[in-house]
Formats: structure tokens, sequence, C-alpha cells
């Protein structure tokens, strides 16, 4: 359901692919029908039924065969269908650090601290350790990054607060979890 904040920008809330993308920079095109999808729909059209036509017709029996084939019918294709781009030069920008980006592609929820530094994450009750930078962050909103490498971070105004570790999450979940949960456990 939208947060607060996304009801007064009158944002729709984001999937975690979402709210990647977003971090990332990247714009998100929906295409509802395949009309609008247009270019990879024909794609798909010519592969499921002109490719199949000219492997049957080329009496492909095996995939080095297949491949023989494709080596014959993509340069035809291509010359066909390609068109350049109205823009020269790449498209691409550089990646953020890998620190970053484990920190933009991973599993992240906002949470409210409790009266005792504690916040409640995927059935596990987590303890925000004492910090000389913030006297005090109960009743505030953070954010929560489980890792790819199954570790847990707890962020607060852009600085980490707290940090489990994979081997510490799969003890907790071991020790505590009775309900299904996203966590990864490290075995």
């Amino acid at each position: 359901e939208q947060t607060i904040e996304e009801q007064l920008k009158d944002s729709p809330p984001l999937t975690q692919f979402g709210r990647a993308m977003d971090e990332l920079g990247i714009s998100l095109i929906k295409a509802w029908s395949p009309q609008a999808k247009g270019r990879i729909e024909r794609l798909w059209g010519v592969l499921q039924d002109r490719l199949v036509v000219e492997l049957r017709l080329k009496k492909a029996k095996d995939i080095q065969q297949a491949n023989e084939v494709l080596k014959e019918f993509l340069p035809e294709y291509n010359r066909r269908f390609n068109f350049p781009s109205l823009q020269q030069g790449s498209a691409f920008r550089r990646a953020p650090g890998i620190d970053k980006l484990d920190r933009i592609l991973c599993l992240k929820d906002t949470r409210i601290v409790n009266a005792d530094h504690t916040i409640s994450f995927e059935g596990l009750i987590l303890q925000i350790p004492p910090s000389n930078k913030f006297r005090s962050i109960a009743k505030q909103r953070v954010d929560v990054l489980q890792i790819r490498d199954g570790s847990i971070e707890i962020i607060y105004k852009g600085h980490l607060v707290a940090r489990f570790s994979p081997e510490a999450v799969s003890r907790l979940i071991k020790s505590r979890l009775t309900e299904h949960t996203q966590l990864r456990m490290v075995i």
C-alpha cells in the first residue's frame, strides 16, 4: 500500500525492482499490450514461427545443426530489420561502485524504531546498538536492507546504525523464527 509520502506525492508504491531501478536512475516504460510492445512481440513471432520453419526446411536435428542454420538466418534477419540508432554514441552510464550497487540491488523496507531501540523485520526482532552519533532514534523511520550476501543493515538518515552479518542472521532465523520469511539463511 502507499505510504503517506507516496500519497502526498501522488506516486504509486514501487516494487523492490521498481525501487532499485529508480535508485539507479532507470525509467521504467511499461507496455501493457502486444501492440505497445511492438518490436519484441514481432521478434518473438519470428523466432516462434519463421525460425521453426527454417529449422525444419534445413532438416536440423540437433543443436549443432540448429546453430549452423542460425548462422545463415540471423544475418538475413538483421539485414531486413536492423535500423541505425537515431542518436550516435553509447547510451550506457558508468555503474555505481559494488558497495553502492549492493545497497541498491537488495531487499529494502522501512520500519519505525520501537522505544527500546528494536525493530521487527521478517519475523525477527533486531536490536539497534547505542550510537555516539544519534542519542536516540526511537519512533524514527529507518531503512532495513537485506544485502545479497544475507547480511542485514539498518540505515538512519543515510548512516549505518546496525549491521548483522550473514551468520548472525542465520542464527537468529534458526533460534527465533516461526513463520515464513524472505530472509536468506547462509549455510
